[in-house]
């Protein structure tokens, strides 16, 4: 059930890193043959392709295709197909992965002042944490990232953090008594469900549907 809890744990981050993959295309311009290069970049998301967080992908790909004319295309790997997004992050250090969407707690562990956005009960409402993710604060965090071989692109909205169980609603902290809670692998995370009564369980995404 909801708890109603605004947890940036939910924001998630589009990050980036060089474009590797590059190859030349020639064709006439004004006459003269000209060469202008393709660029070939490799987007990644944990989530099935139908899901908000990776449609949102699929609009940048449509946008960069079109805008450049198809010079710039863009392959998506949704579903994990890559990895879990701790791997995936590595991957896109290491410049495997161009384009990755993940979570804040991963990378949060990478760049310790994202990990502001994963304190529970941080923002009045929406339009709070839109202005300040939007804002001076929202870039400082992004560009952070530089520090540590990402580029930090936008962040993304993808909704509350809240409670989901088959044993009863969730209306006040003592209702998590008892329960047994999957959180991310993130300190703040495991900290937050004890404090509020529950039991928390360390488990990747990919890991909580088996």
């Amino acid at each position: 059930m909801h708890t109603g809890r605004w947890l940036l744990a939910v924001m998630v981050l589009f990050l980036c890193i060089g474009c590797q993959r590059q190859e030349s295309a020639s064709g006439p311009e004004d006459g003269v043959a000209s060469k202008k290069p393709r660029i070939k970049l490799k987007a990644a998301d944990d989530h099935p392709l139908e899901y908000p967080t990776t449609q949102a992908l699929v609009f940048m790909k449509n946008y960069l295709e079109e805008q450049t004319d198809g010079r710039i295309t863009v392959t998506m790997y949704p579903g994990a197909q890559l990895g879990a997004e701790k791997e995936t992050i590595e991957q896109t250090q290491f410049g495997a992965i161009d384009i990755n969407r993940v979570n804040v707690n991963p990378v949060a562990q990478i760049s310790k002042k994202l990990g502001v956005l994963a304190l529970p009960y941080l923002f009045r409402d929406t339009e709070h944490m839109r202005l300040v993710c939007d804002g001076p604060i929202g870039d400082e965090l992004l560009e952070d990232l530089e520090n540590y071989g990402l580029i930090g692109l936008a962040f993304l909205d993808s909704g509350a953090r809240s409670f989901y169980n088959t044993k009863r609603p969730i209306q006040e902290p003592k209702d998590l008594e008892g329960l047994r809670i999957r959180v991310q692998k993130s300190e703040i995370m495991i900290d937050t469900v004890k404090a509020l009564g529950g039991s928390p369980s360390t488990m990747a995404f990919e890991e909580v549907y088996t």
